[in-house]
């Protein structure tokens, strides 16, 4: 959710579609969904949990322990985590400057690496998603990263026949792109 207040998810999440008349309205509606899901686990009596995930950038530091208070206490969610702003080699025009952790960009290289192998496989599922801005393609480009080390990373998953091949996966409230990978019993998520 990125945010805990409506002013700040207006300009962390801004809407892809220009303007929005009632920003309070979106961001209510957005909590609401939220609150939906908590209200259907109860209902059902499931023990699913639901996880608010939050990305670590500048425009929220100093507010990061009230909104994940925001999220835990008055909302009601399970758990929120808390991720690295993140861009993948070229694949997005982020100003890095903006991350919580500026220094762990401080001193890397911007060009794009070939191969990337730093794509862990720690159980038998494995998956990835776009980093925070992600470009959308104009024509299908999909390939595994990491070839470059067949010890780690997904390669390693399929090599040692614990993941099936790559497939897309995509947000379909938001159609965002993205790629996964299936489990040996050929489940997809």
């Amino acid at each position: 959710m990125d945010a805990g207040d409506a002013e700040t998810y207006q300009k962390v999440r801004p809407p892809r579609k220009g303007e929005v008349a009632d920003i309070r309205a979106r961001w209510e509606g957005q909590v609401d969904n939220i609150r939906a899901a908590l209200d259907t686990r109860k209902r059902l009596r499931k023990t699913t949990r639901i996880v608010v995930s939050m990305i670590r950038q500048q425009i929220i530091e100093g507010k990061l322990e009230e909104y994940q208070r925001f999220w835990k206490e008055e909302v009601g969610v399970d758990e929120v985590i808390t991720r690295k702003f993140l861009s993948w080699d070229d694949n997005t025009k982020i100003d890095l400057g903006k991350s919580m952790d500026r220094h762990l960009y401080r001193d890397l290289p911007t060009q794009k690496k070939e191969p990337c192998d730093g794509w862990p496989c720690a159980a038998r599922i494995s998956a990835f998603a776009p980093p925070i801005s992600f470009r959308m393609p104009t024509k299908p480009a999909f390939g595994i990263f990491g070839w470059g080390n067949p010890s780690s990373g997904i390669e390693s998953c399929i090599l040692r026949g614990l993941a099936h091949k790559p497939f897309p996966v995509g947000d379909v409230r938001h159609g965002l792109p993205g790629c996964g990978i299936g489990s040996t019993d050929g489940s997809r998520f």
